[in-house]
């Protein structure tokens, strides 16, 4: 009995195993047909790709093989053929979307519209029940590029919530396909009027629109449309607070201002807000538009919680705005009476903001700098502080002291701030004061010191600063190596940061006409910073392109043609100029171009970032550019073909870059290699044979990049959304 038992077991592990291998061998084949049929595909060999897909449906039964199969079909005309094949899979299998998809496509294509009319009205009369099958059909229609049923499907589970959803989304998508971008923002609007969660992923996919719009008419589209809802509908929140971010996105800060004082009358509540949209104003140096927000809550009932914080943004501003405009005294004294007047009605322990404004007034416009040490000193010794407070009032009787050459004891107040703020702000802030006023009196070294640590500095200000301030030292000490030159242009900057302009310049005009390769330059870039607090840009920017040339030049005189050289700037992604006058980039490259360089390569100095990609290109990241000689034979081309060669080889510029640095390095890496693509000509030469302009060049370049990293930026602001929703 066991014997036969175990013959038994012995039969039925031999026919298992010959059963597994018949499988395991028709997987492979089955396999192999499957290539074959793929390759064929690709060989646009048809024919035989469709015999190959038959064969295979007609034996397994997939769904995929049928829709290959058909595929050939249509493409060999045979569509009676599809027709019949698609028609029979869809009779036993009626959520087959893609098959359904596919017959709708032959008989629109077969010019029989009366029958897929009737596929897409009967759906639509009887719509699949979840989200995932309208979604899933929606998408196989718009695959065969059958976008108007594909809309219908949608604007129809839209209307009756199939699934208990909207499907707004993806209607946006859809009207953005083809170019309806009015109904698309209608759509996203509606969308975040049901999500109002989703309103800064909803702003990301917008911001994608407008930045890809090259004809600048999708604002304005926007703009219109949210104006038509509010008209409709003056309490329409989401339009409200839609049109406050567009019009701060397009810096149109009055009509911002216009809709959050609207919202405010309306709602209540929003005082914080037009204080915030008031600061951001005034940064920007909107002062009038700025003073009116604050004086907005100023004006407020008296038992308003932001009046006090509005006085002080108002006082502020309109010393911002005497400073940016060179006031006259009078117009200093005027204001240092009003502060003085506001002072006595505010509680002793809510002024220091304006303590120190007053005292900047004292020290630098009405020439009492006594009065303002004197001011501060009470106010330090008399009120219990917070400590941001204190260190921000020492810092300014610091730099007072320092402007009345009481060298000791302003680095011993400089010294105070950095031990007790070591690793904040103001203490990077005061360490860099300390290592400035050691370069103003000659000890570069121990300046040289202290700035090297802060270029690594939390604060992006300050890390520019260190680096812009160490590069003088170094290169001038280079060129020098005595530091006599060095302590000249020291001595400029020290009269300068004093407010004794007619020294300052006396000295600045004697470095321009006796100094070196390095102080010279220098030199002319104090000067065009003097000339433009006067009011003139034009002279100033003159100034500024002539030092950049001057230096450009002199270095390619020096640098040999085997090596690379570089140097380090501040760099604002996308920071354009006007026709007529250039930003301080667009001037540094038109400088490096100008002299015979072609750029090469870049990197970020700063490893440490704002809180946002916007906010870190806004501000300027510190970048080294790397440039070498072009070659005297360089050859020259056109801008048609110029072009062409951005939109060809960037992506793959960017695409690389990703692999190798982080999302907020990805900007100032790649410039460097964009800026080649037209450094490496003799000469670009536009339609009516004139040179094209290094600046007008950066501009192209900085346009296609906007169209590459804004959805890689969204894709990173996305999962820092994620994470924080997680």
């Amino acid at each position: 009995m066991k014997k036969l038992i175990i013959i038994a077991l012995t039969l039925f592990s031999l026919c298992t195993a010959t059963a597994q291998k018949t499988k395991g061998g028709d997987n492979q084949q089955r396999e192999i047909e499957y290539q074959l049929a793929n390759q064929k595909y690709k060989e646009q060999e048809y024919a035989e790709a469709a015999e190959i897909f038959q064969r295979l449906y007609k034996k397994y039964g997939q769904q995929h093989y049928l829709t290959q199969y058909a595929d050939c079909l249509i493409r060999l005309g045979e569509y009676n053929t599809a027709e019949k094949a698609l028609k029979d899979y869809v009779r036993k299998n009626s959520t087959a979307w893609r098959p359904i998809a596919d017959l709708v496509y032959v008989y629109t294509i077969d010019n029989k519209k009366k029958e897929a009319d009737k596929i897409i009205d009967d759906i639509a009369k009887d719509l699949p029940p979840n989200k995932n099958a309208i979604t899933s059909l929606a998408s196989a229609l718009w695959t065969r590029n059958l976008y108007e049923q594909s809309i219908k499907i949608l604007e129809k589970a839209s209307r009756t919530k199939t699934g208990d959803y909207s499907y707004y989304t993806e209607l946006a998508n859809a009207y953005q396909n083809i170019g309806d971008y009015e109904r698309c923002f209608e759509y996203y609007l509606k969308h975040i009027e049901d999500n109002p969660q989703q309103m800064e992923n909803t702003k990301s996919r917008i911001q994608v629109i407008i930045i890809n719009d090259t004809r600048g008419e999708m604002a304005d589209m926007l703009r219109r449309t949210l104006l038509k809802r509010l008209q409709k509908n003056a309490n329409d929140d989401t339009s409200a607070e839609m049109l406050v971010w567009l019009s701060l996105q397009q810096q149109d800060y009055e009509l911002a201002l216009d809709q959050c004082i609207s919202m405010d009358r309306r709602l209540g509540d929003y005082d914080n807000r037009i204080i915030n949209l008031a600061n951001i104003t005034s940064n920007n140096r909107q002062f009038d538009i700025a003073k009116r927000g604050y004086q907005y809550i100023v004006d407020k009932k008296e038992n308003n919680i932001f009046r006090n914080e509005a006085l002080i943004g108002l006082l502020n501003t309109e010393y911002q705005q005497l400073e940016t405009e060179n006031g006259k005294a009078s117009d200093f004294a005027r204001l240092a009476e009003k502060i003085e007047n506001t002072l006595n009605t505010l509680p002793a322990n809510t002024h220091p903001q304006l303590i120190n404004i007053l005292a900047a007034i004292k020290a630098y416009h009405t020439y009492s700098p006594a009065e303002a040490e004197e001011l501060i000193q009470n106010t330090l010794d008399q009120y219990q502080l917070g400590r941001n407070d204190i260190a921000t009032l020492k810092m300014r009787l610091a730099d007072i002291k320092l402007t009345r050459n009481d060298i000791w004891e302003a680095t011993l107040l400089y010294s105070q701030i950095d031990k007790s703020m070591k690793e904040e702000p103001l203490g990077h802030e005061a360490r860099f004061k300390n290592a400035q006023l050691r370069y103003f009196i000659g000890e570069f070294a121990w300046a040289e010191a202290q700035l090297k640590i802060l270029k690594a500095a939390t604060s992006k200000l300050i890390a520019n600063d260190a680096m812009s301030l160490s590069l003088v030292i170094k290169d001038n000490l280079e060129a020098d190596t005595t530091g006599n030159e060095l302590r000249r242009v020291a001595r400029a900057d020290y009269y300068i940061y004093r407010h004794d302009i007619e020294t300052a310049t006396l000295l600045l005009d004697s470095i321009i006409a006796t100094g070196n390769n390095i102080s010279k330059p220098h030199a002319m870039f104090k000067k065009a910073e003097l000339i433009a607090k006067k009011g003139d840009r034009q002279q100033a920017n003159a100034f500024y392109a002539e030092g950049l040339n001057l230096a450009f030049s002199n270095l390619y005189e020096s640098a040999g043609a085997e090596y690379p050289s570089s140097a380090a700037f501040i760099y604002k992604g996308n920071d354009a100029g006007s026709q007529d006058t250039l930003t301080e980039w667009e001037t540094f490259v038109t400088a490096v171009c100008n002299a015979g360089f072609m750029i090469t390569a870049s990197w970020p100095l700063a490893r440490k970032y704002e809180s946002s990609i916007e906010l870190a290109e806004s501000r300027g990241i510190p970048i080294t550019v790397v440039f070498r000689k072009r070659p005297a034979d360089a050859p020259q081309t056109t801008r048609r073909v110029f072009v062409a060669a951005v939109k060809r080889e960037l992506p793959g510029i960017v695409e690389d870059l990703k692999q190798k640095v982080d999302v907020m390095d990805l900007r100032p890496s790649a410039i460097g290699p964009a800026l080649n693509i037209y450094s490496r000509y003799g000469k670009v030469l536009d339609a009516d044979g004139s040179v094209m302009r290094p600046h007008m060049a950066s501009r192209i370049i900085e346009q296609e990049l906007d169209t590459l990293l804004i959805s890689i930026y969204n894709d990173a602001n996305d999962g820092k959304e994620e994470n924080r929703n997680g």
